[in-house]
């Protein structure tokens, strides 16, 4: 069946409908961030309760009845501070009283989210997970062979942003990225990994897929520069792996304006 999927106009958000239900998507939130921050010396305060009051408001702007954490829901790799565990729950909590059910596709900055949440929410695979014709993960990882069967793939992970000059200041603003490529292209890619081969046939594979990436929820992250997609080893494998070409990824700011792919903003 297919589905629905637009911007939430001027948010880092996407909405989907998908057998009459609605969705709310959004990516790395990584409560906790704020720590990092004061172990450099800068102050801010904590970003959860505003971050869990955008969510709620988005969720009844469009009616959603389920919530996709689509990774990085914290900020810590390695294990968790009690203050950011804190943090965590409280957020899930507050969300998670807007909705049916709030759905959590770990990232790489979510060690021990299962246990955390506990049963405010469902924890899928890192791998992802499929709705109707879209496959979502969070992006530090590859898919599973699954993900072949779909027409859209959405992660996060990567922080997209693009600096913009208006009256000689430059202003950094997030940014939704779109790609694509044939269906047969990643499926050599995936090949290539341990344990994939077995697991995706080539035989009958045609068409082309599409690769989504969301910008990063909390603005207080500083986000990656669409100009060093290529040459960044921290982004998306999917990304590195060739199947895609970065540059030609078409960049949407979050009110919806189109503004080019890569290749032509770096020229």
């Amino acid at each position: 069946m297919s589905v629905n999927i637009r911007i939430v106009s001027d948010r880092p958000a996407l909405a989907m409908v998908h057998s009459r239900r609605r969705y709310l998507i959004v990516t790395d939130l990584h409560i906790g961030y704020e720590e990092e921050l004061f172990r450099m010396g800068i102050r801010v305060p904590y970003q959860a309760p505003r971050i869990a009051a955008s969510i709620r408001e988005i969720i009844d702007e469009v009616g959603a009845q389920y919530l996709v954490l689509l990774g990085d829901v914290k900020h810590r790799v390695a294990g968790t501070s009690w203050r950011e565990s804190r943090q965590v729950r409280d957020f899930v909590q507050r969300v998670r009283e807007g909705v049916d059910e709030v759905i959590i596709v770990p990232g790489n900055h979510d060690a021990g989210i299962y246990s955390l949440v506990g049963d405010l929410a469902s924890v899928v695979s890192s791998r992802g997970f499929g709705l109707g014709e879209v496959w979502l993960l969070h992006g530090h990882t590859w898919p599973q062979p699954q993900s072949l069967e779909k027409k859209i793939i959405l992660i996060g992970h990567t922080h997209p942003t693009i600096s913009l000059e208006d009256e000689g200041s430059k202003l950094r603003r997030r940014v939704f990225l779109k790609l694509r490529t044939e269906k047969r292209r990643l499926a050599e890619k995936l090949r290539e990994r341990p344990g994939y081969a077995p697991l995706v046939s080539l035989d009958g594979l045609s068409g082309d897929i599409k690769l989504i990436i969301l910008p990063h929820f909390n603005d207080a992250l500083s986000g990656l520069s669409v100009s060093g997609l290529s040459g960044t080893r921290g982004i998306s494998p999917l990304l590195r792996s060739g199947a895609f070409d970065p540059l030609s990824a078409e960049a949407t700011l979050m009110d919806g304006t189109q503004i080019g792919t890569i290749r032509s903003i770096t020229k």
